[in-house]
């Protein structure tokens, strides 16, 4: 039995229950650790910290709690919450179906139509959740005047450590923090919830219900809704059978508000998000040590300087 195993059989919940554990579903090393539980005809998602976000469990309970006040539909249900042998541990009902990303290719135009029908009233019911404060759940250390000011302090953090190991000239990174000056001037009013990693990994759906569910709050957040859309974007660019559903739901959602999407703000507020994209992809390179794409992303950071 490893460790995973040995909690799930500590958590109150279970006790008593004639609980089957499979491991090995989920797990990878790098990620939150999952593990499908069968007690009779129940099926639950146990969920343990990660590797790489110690944060998760917490990010995620905050996040279910919220949209489940918000009456949001298509999300997981928590069954149970707590701490176990000093490690967080949250309990969810298993959403039926699999993940986009391992059925797209028995998907039929039919499906995909119902799916991005499905994401479009996803999107349109966190964009009613609003806010004053721009936060992260995971850790909410400060508050900001404007989501623009979320956006500045992650760049200058990528910025800092790149002018420190020379990938990114000072004269370059002075022109960046420059640019940053007028960042609060375009994002302006409340912000909205936002998944923040919407793809076909973490959209599930059931072939025979017909149901579709959207799994993963880990990074959720507050913010500008043209910043999930341009996720999104990015996620769809990667999985080009999931870029014409994406585009329908993406469509459907702008139907009445293609008035936000048009003119200099909506160009501002993009181009600081493509800024961050490549700051941060540049960022992942260094770190795997793919200097080719490091050059890549340096690239699109030097067109970016020439057309500001």
């Amino acid at each position: 039995m490893n460790q995973m195993q040995y909690l799930v059989h500590q958590i109150l919940f279970f006790f008593g229950k004639k609980a089957s554990v499979y491991p090995g579903i989920y797990h990878n090393d790098a990620y939150p650790a999952c593990l499908l539980v069968q007690d009779g005809i129940e099926t639950y998602k146990v969920r343990f910290p990660g590797v790489l976000n110690k944060n998760s469990v917490q990010s995620e309970i905050g996040a279910l709690k919220l949209l489940t006040e918000h009456g949001v539909v298509g999300i997981p249900q928590i069954v149970a919450e707590g701490i176990v042998d000093g490690i967080p541990y949250l309990v969810e009902y298993y959403i039926e179906g699999s993940s986009l990303d391992k059925i797209h290719h028995t998907l039929s135009r039919k499906n995909w139509e119902h799916i991005a029908h499905g994401l479009a009233i996803f999107l349109q019911e966190l964009m009613a959740i609003q806010s004053t404060q721009p936060s992260v759940f995971k850790s909410p250390r400060k508050n900001y005047d404007s989501y623009g000011e979320v956006i500045k302090e992650s760049i200058l953090r990528h910025l800092e450590q790149h002018t420190s190991l020379s990938v990114i000239s000072p004269t370059a990174a002075n022109r960046i923090r420059e640019m940053l000056e007028d960042i609060g001037s375009v994002f302006h009013g409340n912000v909205t919830f936002l998944h923040f990693d919407i793809k076909p990994q973490n959209i599930v759906f059931d072939p025979q219900s017909k149901r579709v569910a959207f799994i993963d709050y880990e990074h959720s957040r507050m913010g500008d809704y043209t910043h999930e859309l341009f996720r999104a974007d990015m996620a769809a660019m990667r999985n080009p059978y999931f870029s014409e559903c994406w585009q329908l739901a993406k469509q459907e959602f702008l139907a009445d508000r293609l008035n936000c999407f048009q003119g200099k703000e909506y160009s501002r507020k993009l181009f600081y998000y493509e800024l961050f994209y490549d700051i941060s992809e540049m960022t992942y390179s260094v770190l795997i040590g793919d200097q080719e794409q490091v050059s890549v992303h340096f690239k699109g950071i030097e067109n970016k300087l020439r057309q500001f």
